[in-house]
């Protein structure tokens, strides 16, 4: 089980979909939220997807966010790219 919470677009939410027997992934931004959505359907991942925020206390917040158009927003790369580009930057080949 892995929790991505504030999971912005998937990265890691995607990597973790490959490995992991389930994902919840929780991103309370509706634009980033969308991404996210798409991103994990794009590696073609089981992921349940929460548009909300997590916190150690019941209530609401005010949420900042960057302006940016949805075509800003990052895409997450199919699975070889992705496991390529995180074996990278983990250092490995």
């Amino acid at each position: 089980m892995y929790y991505d919470i504030g999971a912005n677009v998937g990265v890691y939410t995607c990597f973790a979909g490959q490995h992991a027997d389930r994902v919840v992934a929780f991103e309370p931004h509706e634009g980033t939220a969308t991404r996210l959505r798409e991103n994990v359907d794009l590696n073609d991942i089981d992921v349940t997807v929460y548009q909300t925020a997590v916190a150690d206390y019941e209530g609401t917040a005010s949420l900042a966010h960057p302006r940016r158009s949805p075509q800003e927003l990052g895409r997450v790369a199919k699975r070889s790219r992705l496991c390529r580009w995180y074996s990278q930057l983990r250092g490995h080949s």
